[in-house]
């Protein structure tokens, strides 16, 4: 038996593995770095997962409004980090039925029922004194878009 041998092809195969880590971890630092600069060039601060509603209205860019179940919130977050895609995760109207601002999250003044509909309706916010132009029906609300100061 050759003892020798043995040892020289585990050294060998410690090498290529420790290689093949390198080159990987090479590869994924790559990336990342890609996925970064391209940000840093698109005045992005963050790339995917959960952002600022502020953040994303000051992208311009189109914003899409998906209503999602609270048991099926944690699954959407995941998917969304996975496959890259930038959200903001945001409750409207609590459970007494008070219309929350969809900048800081606090209660506004205005207090709605399950059949209330409001159109085009001026919402102001005392604590952060934003104002933004909202719909509200069925306790689901859409903003139209921020007033001009």
């Amino acid at each position: 038996m050759s003892y020798s041998g043995d040892a020289a092809e585990q050294v060998v195969r410690m090498s290529l593995e420790g290689g093949e880590v390198a080159v990987k971890l090479a590869g994924a630092g790559a990336k990342q770095l890609a996925i970064l600069l391209y940000a840093i060039l698109r005045e992005q601060t963050k790339t995917k997962g959960k952002t600022r509603l502020t953040n994303m209205l000051r992208s311009g860019k189109e914003l899409k409004v998906f209503a999602v179940k609270d048991t099926d919130l944690k699954q959407f977050c995941r998917e969304a980090k996975k496959y890259g895609v930038l959200y903001v995760e945001m409750k409207f109207v609590d459970s007494n039925g008070w219309i929350l601002c969809p900048f800081c999250g606090s209660r506004t003044r205005t207090k709605v029922r399950e059949d209330t509909e409001l159109l085009n309706f001026p919402l102001f916010c005392p604590k952060c004194k934003r104002e933004v132009i909202v719909n509200v029906r069925q306790f689901k609300m859409t903003i139209i878009k921020e007033p001009d100061a």
